[in-house]
């Protein structure tokens, strides 16, 4: 076997465009999901929504407290949002705000069969159009929360920057 220093020059360019070009496909990547958890930080961390608390005979700011985070995997990075509430928040709750779901009006997609149909999940009290809970020795009166929509918008904004992103870090 003859090996020739001009082919392992050759070989080391090729090793080392490659590295480059995984590198940025990872900080494009990371890019998106920096974007993406702006998204879902700004639709969840505002006050919006709020009920009324029985107890106190005031109307009190739903809770609605949600970390973002980005989290490495195998394939790369996942977005991840943790809340208390979250669920009803991001998918809305009760009839009242939420006919039709938003969800299918942002990503312009139908909602799988096996999500339940809006005020129908637990008890199903949100198929009124007002109801009562309890939570931390309180009773609150609701009429539910508007879907924040946050993941659906965050997909939607990384796909119309996509191009942009990907010329950024190409270009940087």
């Amino acid at each position: 076997m003859k090996l020739k220093l001009t082919g392992m020059k050759k070989f080391s360019k090729q090793l080392n465009q490659f590295t480059n070009a995984t590198e940025k496909a990872d900080k494009i990547l990371n890019e998106f999901a920096k974007v993406g958890a702006t998204e879902v930080s700004q639709a969840h961390n505002k006050v919006s929504e709020y009920d009324y608390d029985l107890t106190k005979k005031q109307t009190v700011p739903a809770k609605n407290v949600v970390a973002v985070n980005i989290e490495p995997t195998q394939d790369g990075v996942s977005l991840v949002a943790e809340g208390e509430n979250l669920v009803f928040h991001e998918f809305g709750s009760g009839v009242k705000y939420n006919s039709p779901r938003e969800w299918e009006n942002v990503l312009n997609v139908q909602v799988p069969d096996d999500i339940s149909p809006i005020g129908t999940y637990g008890y199903g009290l949100g198929s009124r159009y007002a109801w009562v809970f309890r939570e931390d020795g309180s009773t609150f009166a609701t009429q539910g929360y508007k879907a924040k929509s946050g993941f659906a918008h965050a997909i939607n904004k990384i796909v119309f920057e996509k191009d942009k992103i990907i010329k950024e870090v190409l270009n940087g």
